[in-house]
C-alpha cells in the first residue's frame, strides 16, 4: 500500500460538503463542470472551492471542453487542475495554461487512450465504458500495471466498504469518489469523513 495516498472528493455542489471534505483530510476538492447531474455554474463553483486551504488542489472537471470554457472557469472559480473526461488530445491538454489530469479507461484491450501520449503526471484512470460519477465497481486490479509506472488517480465505484480494497489491489497515488459518499443523491459528511479515513488507514 502506498505511502501517504491522495483522496480527492469530487462532484460538490456545496461549500458545506467541501468544507467537510477538507477537514475530513482530503487532498483536493472536485467540482464539474460539464453537462452532468452534479454540474455546478461558475459562481457557485467558486464558492464551493474557497473552501479549500492552501494545498488542497481545485480540480474542475469537463468534457470535450472549449479551450475559453477551461479559462472561464481557471479565472471565475480559481481551478488548479482541468480533468478531462472526453476525448481531448494531448496537444489541447497541453495548450491550457494550467494542469491538465486527462481520464484514460482500462479495458480488456488495454488502457484507452495512451496514457504515455500525454504528458500530465498525473493519470485519471475510472470504469471502462462510462464518464465518470457512475458508481459502478469494475475490475481495478487492471489499472496496477499502470499504477506501477505512473501516478494513478483511481475512480469508479469506490466507497467506504471497498477503498481499502481497492488500494491494495493497484497501489494507487491517489483515490477519486463521488457517489460513493452520498446518500440520496447529496453528499454525506459522515460517509466522506469515513471514506477518507479508511483511504488513509
Amino acid at each position: 500500500m502506498p505511502e501517504g495516498i491522495r483522496v480527492k472528493i469530487c462532484g460538490l455542489r456545496r461549500p458545506e460538503d467541501a468544507r467537510a471534505a477538507v477537514e475530513a483530510g482530503a487532498d483536493m476538492l472536485g467540482v464539474v463542470l460539464c453537462p452532468a447531474r452534479r454540474r455546478v455554474p461558475l459562481p457557485l463553483a467558486a464558492e464551493i472551492l474557497g473552501e479549500a486551504p492552501a494545498g488542497v488542489r481545485k480540480v474542475g472537471i469537463f468534457v470535450n471542453p472549449r479551450f475559453e470554457e477551461v479559462a472561464a472557469a481557471v479565472e471565475i472559480a480559481g481551478i488548479e487542475v482541468a480533468q478531462l473526461n472526453g476525448d481531448e488530445s494531448p496537444e489541447f491538454c497541453d495548450s491550457l495554461g494550467v494542469e491538465a489530469m486527462k481520464s484514460f479507461r482500462v479495458t480488456d484491450a488495454g488502457v484507452a487512450p495512451d496514457p504515455f501520449a500525454y504528458a500530465n503526471p498525473i493519470k485519471h484512470v475510472d470504469a471502462p465504458h462510462v464518464v465518470g460519477g457512475a458508481g459502478i465497481e469494475w475490475e481495478w486490479s487492471r489499472a496496477a500495471g499502470l499504477a506501477a509506472r505512473v501516478d494513478v488517480l483511481l475512480a469508479g465505484g469506490l466507497n467506504t466498504d471497498n477503498v481499502k480494497r481497492a488500494i491494495e489491489a493497484v497501489s494507487p497515488w491517489g483515490v477519486d469518489v463521488s457517489s460513493g459518499v452520498e446518500t440520496d443523491g447529496e453528499k454525506d459528511i459522515e460517509k466522506i469523513h469515513r471514506f477518507v479515513e479508511a483511504a488513509k488507514s
